[in-house]
Parts: C-alpha cells; structure tokens; sequence
C-alpha cells in the first residue's frame, strides 16, 4: 500500500507542480472527479499520506484508474509480473499502462512550455479557462493572469449560483449545490471544487446551513 500511495503523490506532483500535501490532495480529488466522476475528499487522501487510515474497495480500485491501471488488482500484478512493462506518457488523462511483453509503442516526448509554468490540453491542443463571473470560460493559454488548467468537467458543470428556499439542494439523497463561507456570507455553486475567488475547498450543502443561510433569510 504505501508504493501504490507513493506512486499517486508522485504522479500528482509532476502533473500539477504542487509540492504541497494540500495542493497534491485537492489535485488528484478534482482528476477523479473529473476523469471519473468519483468523489474522494482531500481530506481522505491527507489520512491515507499520514498513514491514518487506507482506501478500501473502490477508492483503491479509482485511485489505481488515476495510476493508469484498470483496477487494484492490475496495479498488484503488474507490480509482481515480470512479463509486464508499464510506459507512461505524461499527458492530462495520466499514464497509460501498456501490458505484454511482445508490444512496442513508439512515444514522441515535445518539450511543453507553458508561459504561466503549466499547459492544459484538450483534443492536442493547448487550452486553459478563466473564470468570469460566475462560470469558467475556456482560452487559449496566453500566460494571463488567472488562468488555469483547463478542466472540461469545471467548464460544463460549474457554475456560481443564488439559492433560494426554492432550490433544489438535494436529488435522489445526493448534493447538488457546494458552499463556501466567507465573512459569515456564503457563495453557493453547482459542483464541488474550489472557489475560484479565493482557491478555498467548496463543502457539500446541509440541512443546518440551509436552515441558518437560506431558510432564514427567506422568512424576514
């Protein structure tokens, strides 16, 4: 377990060019989210780093994903299998893990320099976002100020929103708006994430803030 978490941290931080737990943390929860519509807190992946408690069943199986494997299990086999290389290719998706000793690829590596210290990629070309607002905006990456990697998730489904006693908070037991409170105001969004005004960690909605924030609010 600690080469499988040590692999993942590692990955994180060449990808993202965070070197702290943190930013490594919130890194890899926002690519499951994205890359495989898994939510996994930051704070999970902090006790697994501090060996305070490990992924079980499925985490283990979406963090392996992350790695470029199809489950835990492939992660353990390729581990102890001689016959088996793995290659990686650094890209947005992560490594690629290519199985058989017979097969040959043949990988290109272009340097990548990015004005701002990172390039996001969509469909081979570079791309980033801005926020604007209260949505993100996709841009070519240009080393402008707030500019980020761009994240097709964030760009499709994540919006700043006003709530109402109206609001449909939750769908089916799941949570469909995320908050961050600031000043005792809080600022209300459409997925988890962070908040693009300040880089704080949005936190799923509940009864009790509605309650406090919104319902109150309603009835003066």
């Amino acid at each position: 377990m600690k080469e499988f978490l040590e692999q993942i941290f590692n990955k994180a931080e060449r990808e993202s060019g965070l070197k702290s737990l943190r930013g490594r943390c919130e890194y890899i929860s926002e690519s499951l989210l994205e890359n495989f519509k898994y939510q996994l807190s930051y704070k999970s992946l902090e006790r697994y780093y501090k060996n305070e408690s490990s992924p079980k069943g499925e985490t283990k199986d979406m963090l392996a994903k992350y790695l470029g494997y199809s489950d835990y299990n492939e992660f353990i086999l390729n581990k102890h299998s001689g016959d088996n290389e793995k290659i990686e290719v650094e890209s947005h998706k992560g490594p690629y893990a290519i199985k058989g000793f017979k097969q040959w690829i043949l990988v290109s590596l272009i340097p990548l320099i990015g004005t701002a210290g990172y390039v996001g990629f969509l469909n081979g070309s570079e791309e980033c976002m801005v926020w604007v607002e209260d949505h993100y905006e996709p841009i070519k990456c240009e080393g402008e100020l707030g500019e980020v990697a761009y994240r097709s998730f964030l760009v499709k489904n994540f919006r700043q929103i006003e709530v109402s006693d109206t609001t449909t908070f939750f769908k089916n037991g799941e949570v469909q708006v995320w908050y961050d409170k600031y000043k005792n105001d809080l600022y209300y969004f459409t997925a988890p994430g962070i908040n693009p005004e300040n880089g704080k960690t949005l936190k799923p909605i509940t009864n009790y803030m509605i309650d406090k924030y919104v319902l109150s609010e309603s009835e003066k």
